[in-house]
């Protein structure tokens, strides 16, 4: 038995102020004569016996009622030792969009809200955090509005950094931590067993019994047919289904209406024909009640303003012709004789093609149109004027050439991490026949490496607009011309000259974009639509703004790209796809942990294990038993 209230029982002490009375009490008797006592002497004694024993029992209800008194106000109780512990409850909520799925009551996180809001005792407070929010030990009441507002996210929390965060939310030191993760537990949530460490894990899966969903995944748009551009989208279905209706909008009018025919199969394709020329901040929907958030795609069509690239040299260049085409690419070559300088700085990219010398007037113009936002890249020559050219080099690149090689040399490494190379292959490239150069120049440098050569030295390095090659590429010197890696290369070069707005960008994933707009000091470029509005990362340059995206916006949809309240653009955000996933973790591989039921029993289980039985109220029932005892003693025994 335990005391809420254990100082009290020094109470008992009092217990022995009626024993001292009792056992020292003082009786004066008053003699009176008679003429014989032989008669009355047994009488006597019997009434001596009869008080002695009522004196006893009024002294052992009496202690006794004391007692109970004591004990009453101590707040004894019966419990378990689980019951004294203190208790901390997390709960972890997942809102990613892959909780949409509806059930017969509605989507799997309102029936989760609903359900914990309901089953989580009054009087309790519980600290609930989903991969946007969190909310520290509130009460039922306090959670209530919070959490029926709940917007749905793309931010997926993996199952290691729920259990960091839930970390940082304990405050008690000692007190047992309990964890309660509700999610449906899609499969990229874990890569395996999670720690059984000092946090109790409950998990409670919450999956929809329906397996359908039909998605918008993909936007992309054809114009290799002159005249006659064409937007196709790409759909799929978790479950086979013979079609479905797509609809094209620009803003908010219909403009197209067709249906995707998927033929038993997994995947359709949809075509819209569009009017050439026409700038259109579309929308592909389609309307399906299971995942909402991937029925639409938002895509932005404008101008398709071209880059502009210069090559300056007297070698042939035919094959970066045939790499920066005309549908995205404005391609000038010029010899070194007939150059205009005068056209350098409405250039995006100008490619220094194997010049024997640079000389202080081009160098100067290079140098300034580099300066000015401008991107370049450097082919040598086989016969180049190294003492030229190292200080031009220099001043662009902060390298020096310091010798030419000639050894047979492979270019067996490719830095896929680098930033010219990221996300330009489906994977990394490592058995297909390298090329190969005769002749390099042996460089200092340090810019970060791009393409390398056996040996340890590069073959292409640079960064920040800026790229050199370390060796002739005309095929009396290399293959390089010949080899799958010519076009990714040239064409990562050329469209980071300029970061043209694409037909859109994925929330979350990094992304550039120039702006044709130079900003005064005071001046910023921000981002609108409806009620959001935000300012992105942005750098200014003489002719352009460059844009950062990567952790907002928050929602997808077209913005306005606005300066100074004035439309300079619109961008299109769309979400991740892959919150519709339809693959999920096997619990078992997460290791040892409770499964409750519901939401409903783990919090039931958990009142349970706090419960303990009261006794006060006995003990007050015996005081007053023993009250009455004194009584009936008081009356019926003499």
């Amino acid at each position: 038995m335990s005391f809420t209230h254990p100082v009290l029982l020094w109470a008992l002490l009092l217990l022995l102020i009626p024993i001292i009375v009792h056992l020292f009490q003082l009786r004066k008797f008053r003699k009176t004569p008679f003429t014989n006592v032989r008669f009355l002497r047994e009488v006597v004694t019997e009434s001596r016996r009869s008080k002695s024993l009522k004196r006893y029992l009024l002294l052992a209800s009496r202690l006794l009622l004391l007692a109970c008194l004591v004990l009453a106000f101590s707040g004894p109780f019966l419990s378990n030792p689980e019951a004294t512990k203190a208790k901390e409850t997390v709960v972890y909520l997942d809102n990613s969009f892959s909780m949409q799925s509806t059930e017969d009551n509605g989507s799997l996180l309102e029936t989760a809200v609903q359900e914990l809001l309901a089953s989580i005792p009054k009087e309790m407070e519980v600290t609930v955090f989903t991969n946007s929010e969190f909310y520290r030990e509130a009460s039922p009441k306090d959670l209530n509005n919070r959490l029926l507002g709940l917007d749905y996210t793309q931010d997926q929390l993996s199952l290691p950094q729920v259990l960091l965060k839930a970390r940082s939310l304990y405050r008690e030191k000692g007190a047992e931590k309990n964890l309660l993760i509700i999610s449906d537990f899609q499969e990229k949530m874990s890569a395996g067993p999670l720690p059984t460490d000092e946090i109790k894990l409950h998990l409670l899966p919450v999956r929809s019994s329906a397996n359908k969903n039909i998605s918008v995944d993909s936007v992309y748009l054809d114009a290799s047919i002159p005249g006659s551009p064409q937007l196709t989208a790409i759909l799929s279905s978790a479950d086979p289904i013979e079609s479905i209706p797509v609809s094209l909008f620009n803003g908010d009018t219909l403009i197209a209406k067709t249906a995707a025919a998927f033929n038993n199969t997994g995947s359709a394709s949809v075509p819209f024909s569009l009017t050439p020329g026409k700038a259109i901040n579309g929308r592909i929907v389609i309307d399906d009640p299971n995942l909402l958030f991937d029925n639409d795609v938002f895509f932005t069509i404008d101008d398709n303003r071209r880059i502009k690239v210069l090559v300056i040299g007297d070698q042939a260049a035919d094959y970066l012709s045939r790499i920066f085409t005309d549908d995205e690419f404005e391609l000038t070559i010029s010899s070194s004789r007939q150059l205009n300088f005068s056209d350098i700085p409405d250039q995006d990219l100008v490619v220094l093609n194997q010049l024997p010398e640079i000389g202080r007037s081009l160098g100067n113009s290079i140098s300034s149109f580099h300066d000015s936002g401008g991107s370049v890249v450097i082919i040598p020559s086989i016969d180049m004027d190294i003492e030229d050219f190292n200080p031009f080099l220099q001043q662009l690149l902060n390298t020096r050439i310091q010798d030419k090689i000639t050894d047979d040399r492979e270019i067996t490494t490719i830095r896929f991490q680098h930033p010219l190379l990221l996300n330009l292959f489906e994977r990394e490239i490592s058995n297909f026949q390298f090329p190969e150069v005769d002749v390099f120049y042996q460089v200092r440098t340090s810019q970060p490496e791009v393409l390398g050569l056996q040996g340890r030295q590069p073959f292409l390095i640079g960064g920040e607009r800026a790229y050199l090659f370390t060796a002739p590429l005309d095929l009396d010197n290399s293959n390089f011309q010949r080899s799958p890696l010519i076009v990714p290369v040239f064409y990562a070069m050329g469209k980071r000259s300029l970061a043209a707005p694409e037909l859109y960008y994925t929330i979350g994933k990094p992304a550039e974009v120039d702006v044709p707009i130079s900003m005064s000091k005071d001046q910023i470029v921000k981002l609108s639509r409806e009620k959001e509005e935000f300012i992105p990362l942005q750098q200014s340059f003489a002719k352009q703004t460059r844009l950062f995206f990567n952790d907002y916006p928050e929602h997808a949809g077209t913005y306005q790209v606005l300066s100074r309240d004035s439309l300079i653009d619109a961008l299109s955000f769309n979400y991740q796809r892959s919150e519709n996933s339809r693959d999920f973790l096997d619990l078992a591989v997460l290791g040892n942990h409770h499964i409750p039921d519901s939401i409903r029993s783990y919090f039931v289980s958990l009142e349970k294990a706090r419960q303990v039985t009261e006794l006060w109220k006995w003990f007050v029932i015996l005081a007053l038993l023993f009250l009455l005892a004194e009584i009936l003693i008081q009356k019926f025994i003499p």
